[in-house]
């Protein structure tokens, strides 16, 4: 008999350290299942910092720098620890899992994946957006906060309002 995957994605995200592999007794979630939970977007709330996120959206902190989207430190092994975009890449990670999950009926095992199955599945006007904040923010610079001031305009500007505002518009017409 085979062992429930509690987390839902263990079986296809684990790596084994030490000892026998026995992912292969694991069982994922119903694919359904698995789009259920994901569409509850636990991520939005917690980056709200509000127990129930009420629609239509306004920015999690209007007065912030980077409207409130930019909080928690990230870590490199250069060692480089300050604020970052990994929580904000997170989020919007969150908002793919279901979309990416249900039209290709899958699961989405990393956000890496997420974007990805995003830019082969949805040839919509969201595509190059999430493009840009996939290759800006996770493979530029690498989940940090740009310290020159027309890349953290660039992020201000162009990419942090999007989330808050625009993807109220893109989640409500999606579900």
């Amino acid at each position: 008999m085979g062992c429930q995957a509690v987390t839902g994605l263990s079986k296809l995200t684990c790596c084994r350290v030490f000892g026998e592999d026995i992912s292969d007794q694991w069982t994922l979630p119903p694919i359904e299942t698995y789009i259920a939970r994901a569409m509850r977007n636990d991520d939005l709330r917690v980056a709200r910092q509000k127990e129930v996120v009420v629609w239509p959206i306004d920015y999690a902190d209007p007065e912030d720098e980077f409207y409130g989207y930019v909080h928690g430190e990230v870590y490199s092994l250069d060692g480089y620890r300050g604020r970052g975009t990994k929580e904000f890449i997170k989020n919007l990670y969150g908002m793919l899992i279901p979309l990416v999950s249900e039209k290709t009926n899958s699961y989405v095992a990393s956000k890496s994946a997420a974007f990805r199955l995003y830019q082969e599945h949805f040839d919509d006007e969201w595509a190059p957006f999430l493009r840009e904040v996939w290759e800006t923010c996770r493979i530029k610079w690498e989940y940090r906060l740009p310290k020159a001031e027309a890349e953290r305009s660039r992020l201000r500007i162009n990419l942090i309002p999007f989330v808050g505002l625009v993807f109220d518009g893109f989640l409500g017409h999606a579900y």
